[in-house]
């Protein structure tokens, strides 16, 4: 597609794909931005238990263990099944009994930091927030995508031309809404939103 610039939003892609094919051919690209790397240095100093919630393929690569092991941090790891799938159906039911159940592992924990370890899993970060509050849970619930936009802020900037592409398997409304509300046409200036199914 002759990109100059990658950046994996999405963390299984990142663990299971992105940071393995960086290891082979020789550790760090200053184009690629994944989304372990700007995530451990962000959480480096951290001295407060950390949990991390993500898919079942994320926990499994341990990219975010071992990361996290060189700054002397172990946190612990809760996969989930489900998730996901219920943010892009809109499932409530299951939506509010998986974050339930990700909030007490957390407070059995005695996690101070919770991080949403899958892009999905921000959407409902909201969900989070009010089920914690519900259970007097004081936790701090973070969006790794912060600290990867923020790496990306200070590599590329916010000038240029050109086009911004979503590549996606299938066909989702819900994901056009997203699309509309992230990107308005106000907000494009000359970037053309396109959206592709593979």
């Amino acid at each position: 597609q002759g990109a100059d610039f990658i950046i994996s939003a999405c963390n299984s892609v990142s663990c299971s794909v992105i940071v393995p094919m960086l290891e082979v051919f020789g550790g760090i690209n200053p184009n690629i931005i994944e989304m372990v790397g700007p995530t451990t240095l962000a959480l480096r100093k951290t001295k407060t238990p950390i949990t991390i919630v993500a898919t079942e393929a994320t926990v499994a690569s341990n990219m975010y263990q071992t990361a996290l092991k060189k700054y002397g941090i172990t946190p612990h790891m809760f996969p989930v099944s489900g998730l996901a799938a219920a943010i892009e159906t809109n499932d409530k039911k299951i939506i509010n009994e998986k974050i339930d159940e990700i909030l007490n592992t957390a407070s059995q924990n005695k996690s101070e930091i919770l991080l949403l370890a899958c892009t999905h899993y921000p959407l409902v970060r909201q969900d989070f927030l009010s089920a914690a509050c519900a259970i007097n849970l004081n936790i701090n619930i973070v969006d790794p995508a912060e600290f990867v936009a923020t790496s990306a802020l200070a590599h590329y900037g916010t000038e240029g031309t050109g086009s911004l592409k979503f590549f996606i398997s299938r066909k989702s409304t819900r994901f056009d809404a997203y699309v509309s509300t992230l990107f308005p046409t106000t907000r494009r200036k000359d970037k053309l939103i396109i959206t592709q199914y593979i």
